[in-house]
């Protein structure tokens, strides 16, 4: 990462605000290898199944169990975080299980750890 940032310090909230623009940003850069030079609109529609509260906390439900006690610890947090809302098409459950899973790819990312090369990988599979 390069940015002399202590990953370990900061709020759950906060590595959850990197982790969702990542996660758009790797869900995007995968359509296009895979799907090619489709409209925005085609790529947005195919990004949807994946970026949206529902689809993330059914990704978190099937690689939890591959995930370390630390990660767990991290999720954990998250979902304790007192949001005022929940997504527009999510219960407050998925909401705060896709705001963990954003969490932990977030720290992976500030952290420069290639841990997160593992969770994507455990993610897209």
């Amino acid at each position: 990462m390069g940015k002399n940032i202590d990953a370990a310090k900061l709020s759950p909230g906060t590595l959850a605000y990197v982790g969702d623009a990542l996660f758009h940003l790797e869900v995007r850069a995968r359509l296009i290898a895979g799907f090619g030079d489709l409209s925005s609109k085609a790529l947005n529609v195919k990004a949807a199944g994946y970026v949206s509260a529902v689809a993330q906390a059914k990704i978190l439900d099937r690689i939890e169990p591959n995930l370390n006690e630390f990660e767990r610890d991290l999720l954990r947090r998250a979902r304790n975080l007192h949001d005022k809302a929940p997504a527009k098409n999510a219960t407050l459950a998925e909401y705060k299980r896709a705001t963990g899973l954003e969490a932990v790819l977030g720290y992976y990312y500030l952290a420069g750890d290639m841990r997160l090369q593992e969770i994507m990988q455990m993610v897209f599979e």
